[in-house]
């Protein structure tokens, strides 16, 4: 069975150290990374982060000087993933959490992780 499209969702700025250890966190997921989009909304970072993030090729980076919420909401208008998850960017994923969040949302009817 085909896996569903997973976004995430993270708004960041000027956190170019944590991002870099959280999008090192999102490529060792063991869920296929071609089913994964990582969508950084960016307020305007001058520390490198957006340098850190292009680093990355599965990153699409919007450039948005706005409030977190907005940051959030113009993120998942960028996907049409079928699950969204945000994250923040001091956060990071152990291996296994992109599966075992989808595997809750099939099996419960969940959109939104």
């Amino acid at each position: 069975m085909d896996k569903p499209g997973v976004s995430i969702i993270i708004p960041v700025r000027n956190r170019a150290a944590e991002m870099k250890r959280l999008l090192e966190s999102v490529s060792i997921q063991d869920y296929p990374l071609e089913k994964i989009s990582v969508v950084v909304v960016d307020a305007v970072s001058t520390d490198g982060t957006q340098a850190v993030c292009r680093t990355f090729p599965f990153v699409k980076l919007i450039e948005l000087p706005a409030e977190r919420h907005v940051s959030r909401n113009r993120g998942a208008a960028a996907t049409d993933a079928k699950y969204l998850i945000q994250l923040d960017s001091d956060m990071e994923m152990t291996q296994g959490t992109v599966s075992a969040l989808v595997n809750i949302a099939e099996n419960k009817g969940f959109d939104f992780l």
